[in-house]
């Protein structure tokens, strides 16, 4: 074959690669079972595989983007399906020369078959000064966190969180770092270097976790949700607004059982057992998908927010037309996964549509929707409905931005990390040009950096707090990127799960013949012991906004005439002024 043609036809693999959401092996068998075919070589009645339905159901989605619907999302789909090429044909064309390397995809593990696996940690270990002042003690290379004694299957943290969760095989659960309203549960609020079994659940078999910035959730295999720590916007949903909760407290949910919990910096959010949204905390940006931000004037110059402080139900989804503005609502829609960032949620749907849902705080284009604007309820991502050939299985979220995986391994993100490049942010979702052509397993996200785990590498980029990306301690390595970058340390490990908090982040990493040197190689985590608990200043927030603004609590479902609970005590405003909580 002349080499133009064969550049050519590498172009048209590449491009039906992503667009089909198929890896480029997938894409060659598929065109040569065809060229066989059209010669007679085979039968054309023999069963059609995968990536030919595939390619059957694009064309379908291209339909719904006609010329004369020019909005982003009908421009989006003509570039995807053979219009212009635009950016994404270029990304691609030059992915040859991107520090993420193709490999051929390796094969699913299911998570109750989690094999053993090691825990891993990198970034900073001094939990006082972390994210308020330089920090000592910085972890730059990942290394091993000896401290359980039982393996471990499960890691989290939350992308405001100066502190983490590790879930053992028994369900036993471990915390560690801040702990300034008791948000990891011992019983007081002393900062733990280690982590520390968590005495007050022992007994009861727990199955997940998530951090927010000073509270946490922890969901049992029984379906009971636990929440612990700081709680004076209504985030621990135990009725009233407490300042600090110290040890783990049930949490009654209306109707059912919890089978998700998410923590966003100042809220919470759950799926139940019958696939429905419950939320609590503060709606000051939309991010409970009530319908309200709860702002409200109190008095004269003086605006509250009402808070939400037991789960309450999100009973309406609802989609927008991006060039006539039609808006359709939604009832009774199912939830399969949820993930909450600084002040937006994103779930995505149970079933074959698997639709994506935001809301919330919509700057720098992180909910999706080719837009900056706030949306006070679920509404869908209309770019990945129209993809009826990919289908989204898992969610997550750093404090700006949001992410998406598909069934057979392409990662999409939109929204913005600090350090984009050209400052740019990425108003609607985009699949990640440089691992396009990787099965990504598990993906999280920081107030600036994300983490991948895809077949046997990991990647990382965006920028560093405390050295949390994992380059390297040589002098000279850089700790940011701006573009997905290899952790080189971790090359050859297949890693189950990635975790991300502020300035920090956590790997479960398999252990097995060939990964026990490369393990052994990286060796201990011996974090900072120095002086810890309160004070400090707030993190540095990510926006300017307005003066903050009084809140008050209020049960979910109560009148604001009948449920004030804006006392002092119980429902008293966020701290700090000139920089709205996002």
């Amino acid at each position: 074959m002349p080499k133009d043609a064969e550049a050519e036809r590498l172009k048209k693999m590449k491009k039906m690669s992503r667009v089909l959401g198929i890896n480029i092996h997938q894409v060659a068998a598929m065109l040569e079972k065809q060229e066989r075919a059209a010669n007679g070589e085979i039968d054309e009645e023999e069963e059609t595989p995968p990536a030919a339905a595939a390619a059957a159901a694009a064309p379908a989605a291209a339909a719904s983007a006609s010329p004369e619907n020019d909005d982003p999302f009908s421009k989006f789909m003509r570039e995807q399906n053979g219009g212009a090429e635009g950016e994404g044909a270029a990304a691609a064309g030059s992915g040859a020369a991107s520090s993420a390397v193709t490999a051929k995809p390796s094969a699913k593990k299911k998570e109750e078959e989690m094999p053993p696996c090691t825990v891993l940690f990198i970034g900073g270990t001094d939990w006082t000064a972390l994210g308020r002042r330089p920090t000592e003690g910085d972890i730059l290379c990942p290394k091993r966190l000896l401290s359980f004694p039982k393996k471990i299957k499960s890691v989290a943290s939350g992308p405001t969180a100066c502190h983490s969760v590790c879930i053992d095989v028994q369900g036993g659960v471990y915390t560690w770092g801040r702990n300034e309203f008791g948000g990891l549960g011992h019983g007081d609020t002393a900062p733990r270097a280690h982590p520390t079994l968590v005495a007050a659940l022992s007994g009861t078999r727990m199955k997940q976790a998530s951090c927010g910035k000073t509270h946490t959730g922890i969901l049992a295999e029984n379906g009971t949700l636990y929440m612990m720590g700081g709680g004076k916007l209504g985030q621990l949903g135990l009725g009233r607004a407490v300042e600090s909760c110290t040890e783990p407290k049930a949490v009654e949910v209306p109707g059912g059982t919890v089978e998700k919990v998410a923590c966003g910096a100042e809220f919470t959010a759950i799926i139940d057992n019958r696939g429905r949204l419950l939320t609590f905390g503060s709606p000051q940006d939309g991010q409970l998908g009530g319908g309200t931000t709860g702002e409200f004037i109190e008095k004269a110059g003086k605006i509250s927010y009402d808070l939400v402080l037991a789960p309450a139900v999100v009973p309406t989804f609802f989609s927008k037309d991006a060039r006539t503005k039609a808006i359709e609502e939604f009832r009774g829609v199912e939830l399969a996964d949820i993930a909450c960032g600084k002040s937006h949620g994103v779930a995505v749907e149970k079933g074959p549509r698997a639709r994506v849902f935001t809301w919330g705080f919509g700057g720098y284009g992180r909910l999706g929707h080719a837009c900056q604007d706030q949306e006070l309820r679920p509404r869908m991502v209309d770019v990945l409905a129209r993809m009826t050939h990919l289908k989204v299985t898992k969610v997550a979220a750093g404090a700006g931005c949001s992410l998406a995986i598909t069934e057979n391994g392409h990662l999409f993100y939109w929204g913005k990390l600090p350090n984009a490049p050209r400052g740019e942010a990425t108003m609607y979702p985009k699949i990640v040009e440089d691992l396009s052509n990787w099965q990504t397993r598990s993906v999280a996200g920081s107030n600036g950096a994300l983490l991948v785990a895809a077949e046997t590498s990991t990647i990382s980029w965006g920028t560093s707090v405390a050295g949390e990306l994992g380059y390297g301690e040589e002098i000279g390595t850089p700790r940011t990127s701006t573009k997905p970058k290899l952790v080189n340390a971790l090359e050859g490990l297949t890693v189950m799960q990635v975790a991300m908090g502020l300035g920090h982040s956590l790997l479960l990493a398999e252990e097995n013949e060939k990964s026990q040197a490369i393990l052994k190689g990286l060796g201990e985590c011996v974090p900072f012991e120095g002086e810890g608990g309160g004070g400090g200043a707030e993190e540095e927030e990510e926006e300017e906004g307005p003066p903050a603004k009084k809140r008050r609590g209020r049960p979910a479902g109560s009148s604001k005439k009948g449920g004030k609970g804006s006392s002092k005590k119980g429902g008293a405003g966020a701290k700090g002024k000139g920089k709205a909580k996002r």
